[in-house]
């Protein structure tokens, strides 16, 4: 029986962000210091998916195809995901879509593809956009900030930080985010 559902962020949560710029190339992965502890959630039955913005795409600059490898690539040596497991808006911000975070039709969509209650669903993100779509949605939410200013009311700082707190128990019917 599987923990919950992890709902993870990619630029500035599980790869450093590249400021003013997008991640196109492997050789611009630069993982989270402590991402390898994500292998621990996946072993004891969480359930893990990626929302990403990914502006990159609608300005030609990448496919949706170099994305999803890219991100499989940041998380290669700790996690194998599939290609169903990575949720990408490849809209630009005055595209006025529904899945561009902070608007929470990407999280929308994962909810509906992965049914868990929301109560054992939490959204690990480094952006106000993040927190603001895991409230939209109704979700617990947790701030990572290990390559940015922590957002939302609880950070934990690091992959690292939120495995050891769902590790202790954190998440499970509890209101701490």
């Amino acid at each position: 029986m599987s923990k919950g559902l992890l709902i993870l962020d990619r630029d500035g949560t599980l790869n450093k962000r590249i400021p003013g710029s997008y991640l196109l190339s492997e050789k611009q992965i630069s993982p989270a210091p402590d991402l390898s502890m994500i292998s621990t959630l996946d072993s004891i039955g969480w359930k893990m998916v990626i929302a990403t913005n990914q502006a990159c795409i609608s300005k030609g600059l990448i496919s949706t195809k170099q994305v999803t490898y890219l991100t499989q690539l940041i998380l290669q040596p700790w996690l194998k995901l599939e290609e169903s497991d990575i949720y990408i808006c490849p809209h630009r911000d005055y595209d006025e879509c529904l899945c561009r975070k902070p608007k929470p039709g990407m999280l929308e969509q994962i909810l509906l593809e992965y049914p868990y209650p929301r109560d054992q669903v939490l959204f690990v993100g480094d952006s106000v956009t993040d927190f603001q779509a895991a409230k939209a949605s109704g979700i617990h939410f947790a701030g990572v900030c290990w390559d940015s200013t922590c957002q939302g009311t609880v950070c934990l700082h690091s992959i690292g930080n939120i495995v050891e707190h769902l590790l202790a128990g954190g998440n499970q019917n509890e209101r701490a985010f």
